[in-house]
């Protein structure tokens, strides 16, 4: 049969595809010359990087996960607003393209930015723009009364020896219209939807990216969406952004563009969703934030709301301060958040903090990663890279991968370490054991059943007594241009001096210092 041959095939290609996409958010640039690397598959501080940005700000990487370029989005006239202008930054953190002050999108919208593949063409991307509602602090820029609304630029990955360049560039393609901005993949895994905030009717705008370009801005009247950050799941069936009764979830067909009535949940929160888009998480505002749980496939799915706890405290005791970025799904299927503790310093310091196992529940990670310290009186951020919820959507996975690796051998007197460690985790081991790694000198076939927050493993190694002795066999003279075979059969390693990369090693003398040398007559 054929059949299962093409569905296994298709999943196999599948996995690939959504690998390529989710190594598109390898690296991420935000705040204030903070940037991460996903590539060891745990975020990793880098330095270096130019990102000025106080909220919104974008990145991108190729298929193989080296950057590309980040961006702030855009900017303020600098004299008037003391703010930086707009920038794109190649991977070299080098200005590929000046935005000025008059060009993309607002230095304080909390979307200022977000990248897309163009459709039909590998080597060109779209970065799309959006303006700050503070666009006139300071005053007007000429020209431009209401602001820049939605604006694009396309970029060409191949232009400029791979460092690429902007080959385009249309502003205000719709406006007025601020903060909010979201790119849903189509249905057909190549278009895409860009969503905006809809300003003079309370709604949505949606714009088409096809192979054709960017089309024409469709206005959705909903009544009930406010300037604020727009989120969608990974598999492109919901939308949600604050209204004026809460958080509205909205049912979205990624086929057609169309919304459907939305689910009202508690309003004051931002949210993400997790990479199998079964959960949304919800960071509450006031006081100490807390992290609040809705399973997406309940019945109810507001009456699903689960607490997970407030913000975890630092080790050194330090004052927390109530701000918190927009949260951001990860690489590694964690949903990350910056946080910022008073230091005896006077300044701040900001950590990130995440939700770990988001795909089957979540749970507050213990630890948080520093990020860097603040001086005193310099402004925080609350931004984190926006990027297409579709290039982290992650196949559902319902158990914990433990992999205690390949059969072993135990020599006599000697103990072997076994294991395999997770945060937080609890172990039952076949011989009674409760620690991550245990010794084994007892030949013997282990279990182990590994229980953290993300699931359930169990995996099993079969240790083997090695009672070898190792003989080459007796000493041995032969003649010129004569060979004998030595050495014996054995599973294991086996190292020979002179070395060879066989087991079982034929040598090859010309001379043997036992045989007599020839008389001739």
């Amino acid at each position: 049969m054929i059949r299962p041959f093409i569905f296994f095939l298709g999943c196999f290609l599948l996995h690939l595809q959504l690998q390529a996409q989710v190594a598109r958010t390898t690296h991420w640039h935000f705040g204030f010359g903070l940037a991460l690397d996903f590539s060891s598959g745990s975020p990793a501080s880098v330095s270096g990087s130019q990102q000025f940005s106080f909220e919104g700000c974008a990145a991108v990487s190729d298929i193989s996960g080296q950057l590309l370029w980040y961006s702030n989005g855009g900017g303020r006239d600098p004299l008037q607003g003391g703010q930086p202008a707009g920038s794109i930054w190649d991977r070299n953190n080098n200005v590929i393209y000046d935005m000025s002050y008059t060009e993309g999108g607002g230095y304080s919208s909390a979307q200022s930015a977000v990248f897309i593949t163009k459709p039909g063409d590998p080597e060109r991307y779209y970065l799309f723009t959006m303006e700050e509602v503070e666009f006139n602090i300071g005053g007007e820029v000429p020209g431009q009364p209401d602001g820049r609304g939605l604006s694009w630029f396309e970029l060409d990955a191949t232009a400029n020896s791979g460092l690429g360049e902007v080959v385009d560039y249309k502003e205000t393609i719709y406006g007025p219209t601020y903060e909010g901005l979201c790119a849903v993949q189509h249905a057909n895994g190549e278009d895409w939807w860009i969503l905006a905030d809809r300003t003079d009717l309370l709604g949505l705008v949606v714009v088409p990216v096809t192979k054709d370009g960017v089309g024409t801005p469709v206005e959705v009247v909903t009544n009930d969406v406010y300037n604020n950050v727009i989120k969608s799941s990974p598999d492109g069936q919901w939308v949600t952004t604050i209204g004026k009764d809460g958080r509205y979830l909205y049912p979205f067909d990624a086929s057609t563009g169309i919304f459907s009535n939305p689910v009202i949940l508690p309003d004051g929160s931002q949210v993400e969703f997790s990479a199998n888009s079964k959960y949304l998480f919800a960071l509450t505002k006031g006081g100490t934030p807390e992290v609040h749980r809705f399973d997406l496939e309940a019945m109810d799915i507001p009456a699903s709301e689960t607490n997970l706890g407030s913000m975890p405290a630092v080790t050194d005791g330090q004052p927390f301060l109530p701000l918190i970025s927009y949260p951001q799904l990860g690489p590694d299927q964690n949903i990350y958040f910056s946080t910022f503790y008073l230091d005896n310093t006077g300044g701040t310091t900001s950590y990130l903090s995440a939700i770990i196992c988001a795909n089957t529940g979540g749970v507050l990670a213990p630890n948080h990663l520093p990020l860097g310290h603040l001086p005193a009186n310099t402004s925080i951020f609350i931004g984190l890279p926006n990027f297409p919820a579709a290039w982290l959507a992650a196949e559902t996975v319902e158990h914990l991968d433990i992999d205690l690796g390949p059969d072993t051998i135990v020599c006599p007197g000697e103990a072997l370490s076994i294991g395999h460690l997770f945060p937080g985790a609890d172990y039952h081991w076949s011989n009674g054991d409760t620690t991550g790694l245990i010794q084994v000198a007892t030949p013997g076939m282990y279990a182990v059943t590994v229980s953290t927050p993300c699931g359930i493993g169990v995996d099993t190694i079969q240790v083997i007594a090695s009672d070898l002795i190792a003989d080459a066999g007796p000493d041995a003279i032969i003649c010129a241009s004569e060979s004998v075979m030595i050495g014996q059969e054995a599973n294991g390693s086996i190292s020979w001096s002179p070395a060879a990369p066989w087991m079982i090693r034929q040598v090859n003398f010309r001379w043997q210092a036992r045989i007599p040398a020839p008389r001739f007559f």
